[in-house]
């Protein structure tokens, strides 16, 4: 069963709340062993400063009207997930605005980091290891793999 909250100013402070606990989580592992390749990768899709911005924009437009859509209490469809995505079956991510907004952003989110990665001044193997590794982070990240993220598991 999903909380209550006494204002829609409290739902959104909650989940920012959730937002910067994975954040935080997950800095420390950036910073691994592995911080000198991702700081390359990192430079591979950002050297073009023009489109990185444009993606960053688009980014944070859709972000915006997804939060907008929310406070207004007039749930939007900024996202959608992939035809046959199983993942968010469940009619709760639907109908649900808690649910449905952490599936949106997610989506979002997930959408932005494959673009930035098709847009990476890399070659070939690097590529398609970048492309690896970031599928890898952005399936588990996924709110339906996490009890307290997935209504289907509560």
């Amino acid at each position: 069963m999903a909380a209550q909250y006494a204002s829609p100013e409290a739902l959104v402070q909650s989940i920012a709340a959730a937002r910067n606990q994975v954040i935080d989580g997950w800095m420390p592992l950036a910073a691994g062993p592995q911080a000198p390749v991702a700081a390359s990768w990192m430079s591979a899709v950002t050297s073009d400063a023009a489109k990185f911005a444009a993606q960053q924009a688009s980014y944070v437009e859709q972000q915006t009207r997804l939060w907008g859509s929310i406070l207004a209490g007039e749930p939007e469809a900024v996202a959608k997930p992939e035809p046959g995505d199983r993942r968010f079956a469940a009619k709760e991510w639907r109908e649900n605005p808690y649910f449905d907004y952490l599936k949106q952003s997610y989506l979002i989110a997930s959408r932005f980091l494959v673009d930035l990665v098709e847009g990476a001044a890399l070659d070939g193997p690097e590529k398609e290891r970048l492309r690896f590794a970031v599928k890898q982070w952005i399936d588990a990240m996924c709110p339906a793999n996490f009890a307290a993220t997935n209504p289907q598991a509560m």
